[in-house]
């Protein structure tokens, strides 16, 4: 579905016509497009603002590079500075050690007062130098201080910048997701199950908004597009709660439609038959834990492998579930056995004697048609299937129209 609300422009067109429920998709073909003049205008100044961060980026890189190199430059020349002070100040020192024995020679008249004005001035000098040389120390110091302080402003930009971009992308993401919102592409290789929407109509979430989810037919009535892949059926049941313990992921079922069902079940339906009319085969995927406290029921989920396409979405089916499978059970027809005070019996022909005898059986898995029998009966038992009300223990039969290989007539059978 559309994800927000405009007009739309654009439905696929199948060999010149508009789309039509029915027709085939593959995935990802593009199946409806809303108005997106104004996203994309949204979008193109969203990459625009990202181009423009990138490229204060690249500006504030380059300015942090050079505060970094001024930061260097301006230690490097405290370094010089520090030398040149040095240097001045041993000159000092050595300039007023010459004074004072020039001073202590004119004291004792050995030599000329302006002999000691000679290195006092000297002395004076080198005092000017050495003030000098702290002066222009103190001076790139202060450049030092200037210099990390423009690397600061740098990093601070640079970071400012990378926040822009971060920004800008994501305000380029979202334009993108809101772009991909006015589109409906087909998620799978499938067929347009229900189409609600035409070119021109004005679509608006609120039409979902409102949509009382439960309710199935409503959601297929206000959905734009369905599609349904008729490879993944699934078949959901509702099995009395008794039933629910018997049945296992993994297990046979075979889906037979309604309408087979109702014909078949009218004649009588034998487990050769059930096959014959399952119009798609499937295995249990899931079965609920829990109980339907409305209906009192376990869900069941059917996943079909086989037979897909010859069922509806949401159409009626009857299922048939394998819980147990015994290939060489002895077994006998449904009708064949009778109930004494709750407990199974049936009437088997002693053909010596042309008379019936009523046995007790004990019963195993019950098929469509016929039912196991795991004591009571051996193989090649001759078993009355009709008439039985009006049979007792020991009453006599005449056997008409048999042979051994007719085993629909009531012969135990291995099945």
């Amino acid at each position: 579905t559309f994800q927000t609300s405009g007009t739309i422009t654009y439905l696929k067109k199948v060999n010149g016509r508009d789309l039509r429920e029915g027709d085939f998709v593959k995935k990802g073909e593009l199946l409806a497009k809303l108005d997106d003049r104004r996203l994309r205008a949204e979008l193109a100044q969203a990459e625009a603002q990202t181009a423009e961060a990138q490229t204060q980026r690249v500006t504030a890189q380059a300015n942090l590079s050079q505060a970094q190199a001024n930061v260097e430059q301006t230690k490097a020349q405290v370094i010089s500075a520090q030398a040149q002070f040095e240097a001045a100040k041993n000159d000092f020192d050595l300039a007023i050690s010459e004074f004072k024995r020039r001073q202590e020679l004119f004291d004792s008249g050995v030599i000329s007062e302006s002999d000691v004005d000679v290195y006092r001035n000297r002395a004076e000098d080198a005092q000017s130098q050495v003030r000098a040389a702290q002066a222009q120390v103190n001076a790139a110091k202060s450049n030092v201080k200037a210099a990390e302080s423009q690397l600061a402003s740098a990093q601070s930009q640079l970071t400012a910048t990378v926040a822009q971009i971060a920004s800008a992308k994501a305000g380029q993401t979202r334009s993108t997701i809101s772009l991909e919102d006015t589109e409906i592409v087909a998620p799978f290789d499938g067929i347009v199950a229900h189409l609600n929407i035409r070119e021109g109509d004005f679509w608006t979430t609120q039409i979902l908004n409102s949509v009382n989810t439960s309710n199935y037919q409503t959601v297929v009535d206000s959905v734009p597009i369905i599609v349904n892949d008729p490879s993944a059926y699934e078949v959901d049941v509702e099995l009395p709660t008794f039933y629910g313990p018997l049945v296992q992921p993994g297990q046979s079922a075979y889906v037979v439609l309604d309408q087979d069902m109702s014909t078949a079940s009218t004649r009588g339906i034998t487990q050769q038959e059930l096959f014959r009319l399952a119009k798609a085969r499937g295995a249990i995927f899931s079965v609920s834990p829990s109980v339907n406290p409305g209906e009192r029921s376990v869900h069941v989920t059917i996943r079909l492998y086989q037979g897909s396409k010859n069922v509806l979405d949401r159409e009626r089916v009857s299922v048939w579930i394998a819980v147990e499978e015994n290939p060489t059970a002895l077994s006998v027809p449904l009708n064949a056995i009778v109930y004494r005070d709750q407990k199974p019996y049936v009437f088997v022909v002693n053909q010596q004697e042309n008379v019936v005898k009523l046995r007790p059986v004990t019963e195993g898995i019950q098929g469509i048609s016929l039912q196991e029998i795991t004591s009571g009966v051996e193989l090649g038992d001759l078993v009355v299937t009709e008439g039985l009300n009006r049979l007792v223990d020991g009453t006599p039969v005449e056997v008409i129209n048999y042979s051994k290989g007719n085993r629909e007539q009531g012969v135990g059978s291995r099945e």
